[in-house]
């Protein structure tokens, strides 16, 4: 037995202390990837037992640095974006199952000043935050902005489709 980021789990495959090797923790969650220390360290994948995965950079057993994220458990909803320490920081993308998709970026986790939404049927919603509130709502009616928008959100769009279809 190996405890890793505070968690015991069993060393199923390689070298779970410096190296690469796949984890089966005793929550029903899943790491393979690279340790170090006995820690998640480098490229790795986490898959919870309800489905939720994380594929990106990981740090002293934390996520750190790019991001894949899948919530089957909440629709389906795929964030791609960066982090730091385990929390979400820095620039973002989350697609929503409705085909509504999040452009924007965080602060340890909690929505920043501007974002913007687009939505499936290519309506662009400029929104802005304050103290993580939302308090303002405009529709970006800029045809340049808004097509820019609307081109970050096809690709944004496909790009997740293709990541979910590789699991």
């Amino acid at each position: 037995m190996v405890v890793t980021s505070d968690v015991k789990g069993n060393c199923a495959s390689g070298e779970c202390n410096y190296g690469k090797g796949d984890m089966e923790f005793e929550s029903g969650a899943k790491y393979s990837g690279n340790w170090q220390g006995g820690k998640q360290s480098g490229e790795g994948e986490m898959t919870y037992k309800d489905g939720t995965a994380y594929k990106g950079e990981w740090k002293d057993g934390m996520q750190n640095g790019f991001e894949h994220i899948r919530l089957p458990a909440r629709g389906g909803i795929i964030i791609k974006e960066t982090g730091k320490n385990g929390r979400r920081h820095g620039q973002g993308t989350m697609v929503f199952p409705s085909g509504v998709i999040y452009i924007g970026s965080w602060k340890w986790t909690k929505g920043t000043e501007m974002a913007f939404f687009i939505s499936a049927n290519g309506d662009v919603l400029k929104v802005t935050f304050e103290k993580d509130d939302r308090v303002k709502d405009e529709p970006v009616t800029d045809e340049e902005t808004r097509v820019k928008y609307i081109k970050l959100a096809k690709r944004v769009s496909k790009e997740a489709e293709e990541a979910s279809e590789r699991k």
